[in-house]
């Protein structure tokens, strides 16, 4: 039996609201009317063609899913969305239609596999075209762009819990610059303050006074929340060293969800915003690249276009703090050491190591890389072509000499990976069991292609780019498998 993790917090519910709903309707071909001629005399926002095994009835979840993804694509948060707009969508209260809905033409193409009726009948792609309409959208959420600095401080004016977020020119926060803060004071409005922008935005760059008037704002605010906070933090701090974030009270959205499960390994935001808040959407890389936009620099991005997923980062860090704050109050005193932790922790990442380069290079292609040769060769003598990287044939020859690592993967196989494999032979040292000598020979090569794969082979190209220097960006329970760990950083 396939064994399946299952998070400890049940997943919440789709919210089909989330960031609009809308009606959606087909469009009635006239008589003796084609698709083809249809197509030639109309034209259509989106088109959508997927294959699938299932029938449209089932499927009909994820179509709903993917329309919606593909709408928030071409969606104008700026224009409907934002409340000082004169088509803003929620200003609206009659019924049905709202007259200030925008529509979208939808061109479906589902190619679906017919049920196999046997070997007589095969199965055969068919397929199923529609033409809908998108239209009547209204929505509970608020994605503002601040356009002035008195607007900034009447929002901000008397706040109690905050989520927060920063949009930079790139992931490091040593050389990278802030272009615009997001921030929610609840969980249906979102707004975005452009700070710096590229030059041909200039008209909506609020500048430093506005990143002053944050800070403030976050000094003063009962609670702080933040996802992946080190990163927030930092990049604050190198922006002006008076944004000390020691005096704000940053509650890590990443880390009370943490508490909620800390076997799970999906921590990033868009995992997080599904499980706990029911939120699909677009994640950076895919919103620059509907902008034709190849880097992280959010600077490239006019302001109007960045409403929506900036304001809804400040939405979805909020709205996990508050439905995860339980979590970290459950944890007790590991989580307010945790907290204390953080910024301390934040703050060693602006220390430079020197790395002895000469030392790296000459323990990888001097022993590391040499002895992986001559021990797979007397591996070969041993066992024959078996391949050390299939984890199938290594399970098999295991099992041929009555072998056991004791653990499973997530299908149920025996894990043979490195470390599995290196504490079979600790354990086996231990109760003085005999094995094969081969097998010593596979946990040495397991050590050396940890030392290659982990530190020694990873860590030169680094230094060599870093002339020899380099900063480790710490983390507090990002992994299932420690309280620490350290690894690109994502940003989010």
């Amino acid at each position: 039996m396939t064994k399946t993790y299952r998070h400890f917090v049940p997943r919440a519910k789709e919210n089909t609201e989330f960031p609009f709903s809308y009606s959606l309707n087909n469009i009635k071909l006239e008589d003796a009317e084609t698709f083809d001629t249809w197509l030639e005399n109309n034209n259509h926002d989106i088109e959508i063609s997927s294959l699938i095994t299932k029938t449209p009835s089932n499927d009909l979840a994820e179509l709903k899913r993917e329309i919606k993804r593909e709408i928030i694509k071409k969606f104008n948060f700026y224009k409907y969305l934002d409340s000082s707009s004169e088509y803003y969508l929620t200003s609206y209260k009659g019924v049905n239609p709202n007259p200030k809905s925008p529509e979208f033409t939808i061109l479906v193409d589902r190619y679906i596999m017919a049920a196999d009726g046997g070997k007589k009948t095969p199965k055969r792609r068919v397929k199923v075209r529609w033409v809908l309409k998108a239209t009547d959208f209204r929505s509970n959420y608020t994605f503002n762009l601040v356009s002035s600095i008195e607007q900034l401080k009447s929002i901000l004016n008397g706040a109690k819990d905050i989520g927060f977020d920063t949009e930079t020119t790139g992931l490091n926060p040593e050389l990278d610059q802030i272009v615009g803060a997001s921030f929610a004071t609840d969980p249906f409005t979102g707004y975005y303050v452009p700070i710096k922008h590229d030059k041909k935005f200039e008209e909506f760059n609020l500048g430093k006074e506005a990143l002053d008037i944050i800070y403030d704002a976050l000094v003063k605010a009962d609670r702080v929340f933040m996802f992946n906070a080190r990163f927030d933090m930092r990049v604050l701090e190198y922006t002006d060293k008076k944004y000390d974030m020691l005096k704000v009270n940053v509650v890590d959205t990443q880390l009370t969800a943490s508490y909620a499960d800390p076997d799970s390994k999906l921590l990033d935001l868009k995992s997080l915003e599904k499980h706990f808040l029911g939120f699909y959407r677009i994640d950076l890389k895919d919103t620059l690249k509907l902008y034709n936009i190849e880097s992280f620099d959010f600077s490239l991005l006019d302001p109007r276009d960045a409403v929506f997923y900036a304001g809804q980062d400040g939405i979805s860090t909020y709205s996990l703090g508050m439905e995860t704050y339980k979590f970290y109050k459950e944890f007790g005193m590991a989580s307010e050491i945790d907290k204390l932790f953080l910024p301390r922790l934040m703050r060693m990442e602006n220390f430079e190591l020197n790395i002895d380069e000469e030392f790296l290079e000459d323990e990888l292609n001097n022993h590391i890389i040499p002895r992986l040769k001559e021990i797979d060769e007397e591996l070969h003598k041993h066992i024959g072509n078996v391949n050390l990287n299939s984890n199938k044939q290594k399970e098999a020859l295991f099992t041929s000499f009555g072998l056991d690592t004791g653990v499973k993967t997530d299908s149920g196989a025996m894990s043979t990976k490195n470390d599995a494999v290196i504490e079979m032979i600790e354990r086996y040292d231990e109760q003085g069991k005999k094995y094969p000598e081969w097998l010593k020979l596979l946990g040495e090569r397991a050590t050396l292609e940890k030392l290659n794969g982990s530190f020694f082979g990873k860590l030169l190209p680094q230094v060599r780019e870093a002339n020899g220097r380099i900063r480790i960006n710490y983390r507090v329970g990002v992994t299932a498998t420690g309280r620490l760990s350290s690894g690109e950083d994502r940003g989010e």
